[in-house]
Formats: structure tokens, C-alpha cells, sequence
């Protein structure tokens, strides 16, 4: 069975990524040293990057994700609230707070925004 890595959760067999974390999932939890720190529910989002397609943006934040970093996409400008899942609308990455540096260093540098 998979677990998240970071939650601990289980997951049933062909699921890929944690639901609450966003993280992929491995198949064996090393085993706890101590007790686990309690996980933190509240996170800060901070934009790190908009790119002019919701397209361009999702295909890099597939690459933050690989790397570990949870991303949340939104859509920006006219049409925004319509038409908010469109290609065609600009669209802005967010990570947590403590991925910012991280995230800045894998994406291409005309689309990193300073917050």
C-alpha cells in the first residue's frame, strides 16, 4: 500500500499523490525515530511566478511537485472567475511559505515574481 511521506497516511493501491499534501506517495515508511511533529494545517501560500497560460503554468508546476514542492495554480485577469480553468488566461504558481527559495531556483527566471 502507499503512503504519504510527509502525513503518513495510507492510501489505497494506484493512488500517486497525498489528497492533503500533494506530495507523491512511496510504497514503505522508514520507521519513526521519535514522536512525529503534529502537521501544521495552517500554511502561507506566496505567489513565486505567472506565466501568460494556465497550460505553461501547470507544466511548471508538474516540475515543482516532482521535486517535492506543493503548488497551487490560479487563474488571474479578465475571465478570470468565468472562464477560471481556461488555457488562455494568465496564471500565477503558489508554494508554502518555506518552498519560495527552492521554487525560484527551478523556475526560468522572466516569470519569478518577488511576492
Amino acid at each position: 500500500m502507499p503512503f504519504c511521506p510527509f502525513c503518513r497516511l495510507e492510501y489505497r493501491e494506484g493512488a500517486t499523490h497525498c489528497a492533503e499534501c500533494r506530495v507523491p506517495l512511496v510504497d514503505e515508511l522508514p520507521p519513526l525515530e521519535k514522536e512525529p511533529a503534529p502537521i501544521p494545517r495552517s500554511v502561507k501560500e506566496v505567489p513565486v511566478a505567472t506565466f501568460s497560460s494556465r497550460l505553461e503554468a501547470d507544466m511548471w508546476a508538474e516540475l515543482l511537485r516532482r521535486d517535492g514542492i506543493p503548488t497551487v495554480l490560479v487563474s488571474l485577469g479578465p475571465g478570470a472567475g468565468s472562464w477560471g480553468n481556461s488555457t488562455f488566461v494568465p496564471c500565477q504558481i503558489r508554494v508554502r511559505d518555506f518552498d519560495v527559495d527552492r521554487a525560484r531556483r527551478l523556475l526560468p527566471e522572466a516569470n519569478v515574481s518577488d511576492g
